[in-house]
């Protein structure tokens, strides 16, 4: 029943979120009702959230909605009254995360109590919330929390009143978009200007910016991509000496990352200067860059237009529109133009002096145009969608060319006939904002050719040219919202002798972010090739039913096979130790490293490991009880991985993991047992930093890639602050010798093992025999990765190679 409501939703409505609020409704898990809160777990709801995302991957392949899961207290931390039973739940949502689309299955867990007095305050700041978060790349699991500092403040705003055009300076501001993504609650706030300027870079006092309709979906949370703004025109304050421009410069550009601000940084590749000469206002310049360059790059440099070709350009009253005209009358092409209302059409027949002007508003147009080209037109500039779109690609001549200026057909994955491009046709979709990081050599040679073709008369501003103050930004973005306007809407910044006014906004948010469900704290990552986090387990008979699927194929009876072993086991098993006689001193539990690492398939598996990390949380932190929970690495010769051995393989060149030998493994469960209290749940893991840091955009989570990126560069710091006394403060024709590396690597064998003097450590003789174990080896691994850059194989190490073979391996490496 739910899914074929989703079906239908996804099919009849353009913008869709699901919010999946099931486990809300959870039975608590105790004692008495355990087989039915396992039971409504695995299948209620951990599989309809499966089959939930199956029927949207199925009903809408290409347009995946965002999918909000909301738990009530599943994940873990010190502050958390743990709800156990949401843990599997939550192992197996974390894991679909990469099966869905990037960034749009987002879990989040609420840590607080409801009552009649917050309760709807609470859902209207949650809600405002998710708007706001949609697009973050680097939030996929949040513990939210009541903002008790602020809960009893109204929003704070301080005010003051400026005059743009001769305030800027000493008081920036940008155009804030609000959480709620109402174009009513936009406002002006204050900005603190950057300091840095990064080689190549300028700064530029904005006069005035140009608006585009992507502006006002961006306004509204409708298009994931930067701030609104990408057109303006200004004046250079600050310019990087590496730059061919200076203080004071006129300049046009276009960027990417908005431009509603007093002052903004920018390539100096993406800005052209304005002679002094030309004939447009700031005003009607700035709305040019992103139109006009739409043109000249569809006309010029994908379809080559030639004199004397017919062009159709539709819906032509827009700034892109009339350029479009105007440029191809500049290249002497015929123009046939559609509009929507008999004002438009007039206006293109008086102002552009176009003969056949038509209504875009059915498919008349087609008839009209057969009857006066009945071969056809040359060229198609469409803005049109739907039926509209079919029928305009009919009129196409031979060797025609289509070129895609709409954007519903695009995203919406509309059908489209290939038997009307059968006469040696082409189709271009053009979206500039879309193309300029791939063309973006180009942007400067087409505003240089743009601003000579103004120079030379050959264009023209666009009519009306409608100019709005700052404080009028709402009135300017709902004009374009409209989609009833002719010419082009721009807003005055600095160049406005208006009064603005702007705030400073205090925090008021009623919700806190207590933790993004980072794998490893970076205190924790500083420390060396072991990591240790929180982690999983299993207990000690490691009861595993393994069986990786993709979410395609994750069925009910699946997550019914692989969850009990686990869950039930180590539930019942904990049960059982509360009836002994005698106390228990240590609860060890098993499990792998996957979990932490999110990969696809492993949905079922994770989460069963995530419900034996709550398990040992909850045993720890709740009850006082012994409980360690291992997250396992590769161990030689056993595990998971020696099993699946593909698997393994592809950790070790994807991620450069090493294996570690099961002795390795056991010394450190010892040591981590006498931590249980501060570290119950360990992850254990051998890395090569270099090979990780170098593959971190594979990575799964945003949060590892910082962490591995966090690592790197201290590792880098590290090798820098011993360059005085280290293998790296030697000279190049040093580190070539043999002699200086043995003698390095014996003086750090001599500290890890603590020998009185360097003489005792043998360089031809086996480590393992002079007292090194695995711990030390570890070490020493990490010590050699940093110093020289060079991650031997663990398992050589561990092996007891001597110095010698060691220094042999890494003087071939350096001189290679």
């Amino acid at each position: 029943m739910i899914c074929s409501a989703i079906t239908v939703l996804l099919t009849t409505y353009k913008q869709v979120s699901i919010i999946f609020a099931w486990q809300l409704d959870q039975v608590a898990l105790n004692e008495n009702n355990d087989d039915l809160a396992f039971k409504q777990n695995e299948e209620l709801i951990c599989g309809t959230l499966s089959h939930i995302l199956q029927t949207i991957q199925k009903s809408s392949p290409y347009f995946y909605p965002f999918v909000y899961v909301l738990t009530d207290h599943a994940q873990f931390n010190n502050d958390s009254n743990l709800n156990l039973i949401a843990s599997p739940f939550i192992g197996l949502a974390r894991s679909l995360i990469t099966e869905y689309e990037r960034n749009r299955l987002k879990l989040i867990d609420l840590q607080i109590s409801l009552n009649n007095n917050n309760q709807s305050t609470f859902i209207h700041t949650l809600i405002e919330y998710m708007i706001n978060s949609r697009y973050s790349t680097d939030i996929c699991q949040v513990v939210l929390r009541r903002n008790h500092t602020n809960q009893n403040q109204k929003s704070k705003y301080e005010q003051s009143s400026i005059i743009p055009k001769r305030d800027a300076d000493e008081k920036a501001f940008r155009l804030c978009v609000p959480q709620s993504h109402f174009l009513s609650e936009l406002t002006w706030i204050e900005e603190e200007r950057e300091k840095e300027l990064l080689p190549g870079i300028v700064e530029v006092c904005v006069h005035c910016v140009g608006i585009n309709f992507r502006d006002v979906l961006k306004s509204r949370g409708l298009y994931p991509y930067t701030q609104p703004g990408s057109d303006f025109v200004g004046t250079i304050v600050r310019a990087c000496p590496t730059t061919n421009y200076q203080v004071g410069d006129h300049v046009v550009g276009n960027t990417s990352l908005g431009t509603y601000h007093s002052h903004i940084m920018i390539n100096s590749q993406l800005i052209i200067r304005i002679p002094s000469d030309f004939p447009l206002t700031d005003e009607q310049l700035c709305g040019m860059p992103t139109p006009l360059l739409t043109v000249i790059y569809s006309l010029k440099y994908c379809v080559h237009l030639k004199t004397d070709q017919t062009v159709l350009i539709h819906a032509s009253t827009g700034a892109a529109g009339q350029w479009c005209i105007q440029y191809c009358q500049y290249i002497g092409a015929r123009v046939i133009a559609t509009a929507g209302t008999e004002e438009k059409r007039r206006f293109l027949h008086e102002y552009y002096g176009i003969e056949h002007v038509f209504n875009s508003r059915d498919t008349s147009f087609v008839n009209n145009i057969r009857k006066i080209l009945p071969q056809g037109v040359d060229v198609i500039v469409n803005s049109l969608s739907g039926n509209l779109l079919k029928e305009s690609i009919k009129l196409l001549a031979y060797h025609g060319n289509f070129v895609e200026w709409g954007k519903r057909d695009i995203y919406h994955n509309g059908n489209l006939s290939m038997f009307q491009l059968r006469s040696d046709c082409s189709f271009h979709v053009t979206d500039f904002a879309g193309l300029a990081d791939h063309v973006s050599p180009l942007i400067r040679v087409m505003l240089e050719e743009a601003i000579d073709l103004f120079i030379q008369h050959k264009l023209r501003a666009v009519e009306p040219t409608v100019t709005y103050e700052p404080s009028q930004v709402i009135e300017a973005l709902l004009r374009c919202n409209s989609g009833q306007v002719m010419g082009k809407t721009v807003i005055r910044i600095t160049l406005s002798d208006q009064p603005l006014t702007i705030h400073k906004k205090q925090s008021n948010s009623l919700l806190k972010v207590v933790s993004d469900n980072t794998m490893f704290p970076s205190e924790v990552c500083n420390q060396g090739t072991i990591l240790i986090s929180g982690g999983l387990g299993l207990t000690m008979s490691r009861a595993v039913v393994a069986e990786d699927r993709t979410l395609n194929n994750l069925i009910q009876e699946h997550l019914s096979l692989v969850l009990p072993p686990k869950v039930r086991g180590a539930w019942y098993l904990h049960q059982a130790t509360q009836f002994l006689d005698a106390p228990i001193h240590f609860f060890i539990m098993f499990s792998s490293i996957r979990n932490h690492l999110l990969e696809g398939s492993s949905a079922g598996y994770n989460a069963g490991n995530q419900f034996l990390d709550a398990l040992a949380h909850y045993r720890m932190t709740q009850l006082s009880l012994p409980a360690l929970s291992v997250s396992l690495p590769a161990v030689s010769s056993a595990s998971m991985f020696h099993r699946q051995r593909d698997r393994l393989s592809t950790l070790q060149s994807t991620h450069g993991f090493e294996v570690l030998p099961p002795i390795a493994v056991f010394e450190l469960i010892e040591r981590f047992h006498t931590s249980q209290k501060t570290c119950p749940c360990p992850v254990i893991f051998a890395v090569n930093w270099q090979t990780l840091y170098e593959r971190r955009h594979k990575l799964p989570i945003f949060q590892l890639n910082k962490i591995v990126e966090a690592r790197y560069t201290v590792m880098k710091l590290t090798n820098v602050s011993t360059a005085s006394t280290g293998l790296n403060s030697t000279t190049t024709l040093n580190l070539n010798r043999k002699a200086t590396i043995i003698e390095r690597i014996q003086m750090a064998v001599a500290r890890l093992l603590g020998a009185a003097d360097i003489v005792r450590i043998l360089v031809d003789r086996s480590l393992t025999v002079q007292g090194m174990d695995s711990l030390a080896a570890l070490s020493l691994y990490n010590w050699l990765g940093q110093e020289t850059t060079v991650f031997m194989p663990l398992v050589d190490l561990l092996q007891g190679n001597s110095i010698e073979t060691i220094a042999t391996v890494i003087h071939n490496k350096l001189n290679e």
